[in-house]
């Protein structure tokens, strides 16, 4: 994860929050890591301190602002635009990933129920860079151990 030093992930799931900041550190020894409840508490944030992570992990399943509806905010915002989304999701449904990748996301991630696994899928997305963690069709879209 050499290109992302840091790293935001919105997730209201507290348990889904934790094996994400326990995995990290075995995917990345220089990554930083915060977790946000909410896309409100993240904006508010990124509107204060006009700093931007390098990389946005984010659940479908929010309440108040779902990841559809910030996929589509962060696209149009001029600070996150660039920066990399990627849906972090217990959704397996094939219109929510085709939804997502035509909103601009980068990558799409089943949330792993094993701390292996999550390990495994936090180093294949350490290994892109900023430029090449975009998902170049839908087939490539969904990131996984096994894909």
């Amino acid at each position: 994860m050499d290109a992302f030093k840091k790293i935001v992930i919105i997730e209201d799931d507290a348990e889904s929050c934790n094996l994400f900041e326990s995995a990290l550190p075995e995917a990345s020894e220089n990554a930083t890591l915060k977790c946000y409840p909410n896309v409100i508490d993240f904006m508010n944030e990124v509107t204060a301190t006009q700093s931007v992570p390098d990389l946005i992990f984010i659940e479908i399943n929010l309440q108040k602002i779902n990841g559809f509806a910030a996929a589509e905010l962060f696209s149009r915002h001029a600070l996150l635009m660039k920066v990399p989304l990627i849906v972090f999701s217990n959704s397996r449904a094939p219109e929510d990933m085709e939804r997502l990748f035509k909103l601009g996301v980068a990558r799409y991630i089943v949330k792993p129920g094993k701390y292996n696994d999550m390990v495994g899928v936090l180093k294949k997305v350490g290994r892109h860079t900023r430029d090449d963690v975009w998902a170049s069709t839908p087939k490539d879209f969904l990131l996984s151990v096994n894909h």
